[in-house]
């Protein structure tokens, strides 16, 4: 296995031993990297500090059922009251009156708020996709483990339905360009949470909460 020099172990590595050591660390530069780089949830700004998770979706249909539910939570103890009083609960009660806002309520039984997935994805997907890939030094059958959260998805029987919410702060007039940025991410989660269930992800969109807007995918 090794050769003894100078009082220390000298190991010899085997051809394919050193050729799976050089792939591997290709494929954390190439894919896992850029992959994280461009898939993170951005989560920052006050709106999103609204423990989602936690929200009584019975006590969604207006801004009024929104505060009082925010001041549950402070007296709880799930969220600071400092943190309750700088919600744009304007904006959370606009979400909540859109499209996707108004049929996760109604199957709110289905609902399932910061989900956690985890799949196994082959690199061919992912450039399918559109993940960036720095390189071609990782062959399309190489797979990568994909993990993440899904803001708020919709499980039913024949399908899903997953809505991505968004804090840029960008104008109306920007929020299509915008939304193509993160087609990708949005992409990528449907096909991990198809692969998972089952079914078919038909319905998806970004929310932007600044803006109020919701862009289907």
């Amino acid at each position: 296995v090794g050769a003894q020099e100078g009082g220390e172990r000298q190991l010899d590595i085997p051809a394919d031993l050193a050729e799976l050591r050089d792939r591997t660390a290709a494929f954390v530069r190439d894919v896992i990297i850029p992959l994280e780089g461009d898939t993170r949830r951005d989560h920052h700004g006050p709106t999103e500090e609204f423990r989602l998770e936690l929200v009584e979706l019975a006590e969604t249909g207006s801004e009024a059922a929104l505060r009082a539910e925010g001041e549950r939570m402070v007296e709880a103890g799930l969220m600071e009251r400092a943190a309750v009083e700088a919600l744009d609960w304007g904006a959370l009660a606009a979400f909540w009156d859109s499209e996707p806002g108004a049929l996760v309520r109604a199957n709110a039984g289905n609902a399932h708020r910061e989900l956690p997935f985890t799949a196994r994805m082959e690199v061919a997907e992912l450039r399918e996709l559109g993940v960036p890939t720095r390189g071609e030094r990782v062959a399309d059958g190489e797979f990568v483990v994909v993990q993440g959260f899904v803001d708020l998805a919709v499980i039913l029987e024949r399908e899903i339905w997953i809505v991505d919410f968004k804090t840029d702060r960008v104008g109306a007039e920007e929020v299509e360009a915008k939304a193509a940025d993160y087609r990708v991410q949005i992409e990528l989660y449907a096909r991990a949470l198809e692969r998972i269930f089952h079914r078919p992800a038909k319905r998806k969109w970004l929310y932007f909460l600044a803006s109020r807007r919701a862009i289907a995918v």
